[in-house]
């Protein structure tokens, strides 16, 4: 179940962890173990994947973003975060700006 309009806010060349936490269509916790997620700024080059900035525990998903990933980019861009789960089901899980 995706989470729209999730936003955050960071300045150019700061660290920044977001933690998304992944619920199925009821509301409860959606256990992505064994699974893998990717997190695109939109318009940009950034793409976070496991071991490349994302870690999963359970139903969170942990994007960190480096000084190297924002030190070139300035000013308000959209993002879209897809988790795949064991058993190889997909789904966009949040976006936002």
């Amino acid at each position: 179940m995706a989470i729209t309009k999730q936003d955050f806010s960071m300045f150019q060349r700061d660290d920044k962890v977001i933690i998304i936490t992944v619920v199925d269509e009821d509301g409860k916790a959606k256990d992505l173990t064994g699974g893998s997620a990717t997190f695109v700024i939109i318009d940009t080059d950034i793409v976070k994947t496991i071991d490349n900035g994302i870690s999963i525990s359970e139903n969170k998903i942990n994007v960190i973003l480096e000084q190297l990933d924002t030190s070139d980019i300035c000013g308000s861009y959209g993002y879209e975060c897809r988790a795949t789960d064991s058993g190889l089901i997909s789904e966009v899980v949040a976006t936002g700006k």
